[in-house]
């Protein structure tokens, strides 16, 4: 199992992953990756991270892990958890501790 980092994903922001729904696709743009506190413990694998995905729709989709597919990274699972909506489309929110 690959362990995910802030340094994975900050090069990638403001690009597209493609969520794949089965049926068909739909683009989020990564619009944020914010390293979070730090409070070590033993075995810690990573710093804290979160990332801010905004989609290219209306739709929401409900919090749960889904399959991305980046250009350079290649597919990757992340819990989405939508936290908005503006007038672009949907917000959504990625915490990895």
């Amino acid at each position: 199992m690959t362990i995910l980092t802030f340094e994975d994903f900050s090069p990638h922001i403001d690009s597209s992953f493609a969520v794949d729904l089965g049926e068909c696709r739909m683009g989020l743009t990564l619009t944020e990756a914010e390293k979070q506190p730090v409070h070590p413990y033993p075995g810690m694998a990573r710093e804290p991270f979160s990332l801010t995905f905004c989609s290219d729709t209306q739709t929401v989709l409900p919090q749960q892990i889904y399959t991305l597919s980046h250009p350079s990274m290649g597919d990757v699972e992340i819990f989405l958890v939508p936290i908005g909506r503006d007038p672009a489309g949907v917000r959504y929110q990625a915490v990895y501790n």
